[in-house]
């Protein structure tokens, strides 16, 4: 698998899966970001990536197209509709492996969150709140996030804020043995 170094999310998931699963992967890194790691693949210098579907439809889409490369599974917690190919959670055997995948999933959920400082007051918290989920109905966000194909998109602020609790209820003794 290609990578692009330590502590890096195209790095650490094929070492989780290799470590958690027993998945056959070897890391090979060095490469400048998923654009240059695509382009290794096309090179058969290496054999995969992983990486969500939907990042992977922005630097690599037109070698699922092609047949050049296939998905093998997915990262995401719930199967793609338009791929046929299970989940990496279809793969855990224990409740302990679905919960550390679901873990690691949980920063691919949430991307890249709007964090405030504490003590925000709750009417600065709830009108942030609001221009996000009207950005997630706004008609040309939608259209431009459709033509980057930027499938994923939570479509209210609530979605995130689950997930960011989800994480924080994580007992110690998990996140301890999931940074491992």
């Amino acid at each position: 698998m290609g990578g692009d170094g330590a502590g890096t999310s195209l790095s650490e998931m094929p070492i989780l899966l290799r470590n958690l699963l027993g998945m056959k992967f070897k890391v090979i890194d060095g490469y400048k970001g998923s654009v240059e790691i695509v382009l290794a693949m096309a090179r058969n210098e290496v054999a995969g990536i992983c990486q969500t579907t939907m990042a992977f439809a922005q630097a690599g889409q037109h070698l699922l197209d092609s047949g050049v490369v296939r998905m093998l599974f997915t990262t995401e917690r719930e199967r793609v509709a338009k791929y046929n190919v299970p989940t990496i959670f279809e793969h855990a055997k224990t409740e302990e492996q679905r919960s550390i995948l679901a873990f690691h999933a949980s920063s691919l959920e949430t991307g890249r969150p709007w964090l405030a400082p504490p003590n925000v007051p709750a009417e600065r918290v709830q009108a942030l709140r609001r221009a996000y989920d009207a950005t997630m109905k706004d008609r040309a966000f939608l259209e431009e996030a459709k033509l980057r194909k930027m499938g994923g998109l939570h479509p209210r602020s609530a979605g995130i804020s689950s997930s960011q609790r989800a994480i924080a209820r994580s007992p110690d003794s998990g996140r301890a043995r999931r940074c491992r």
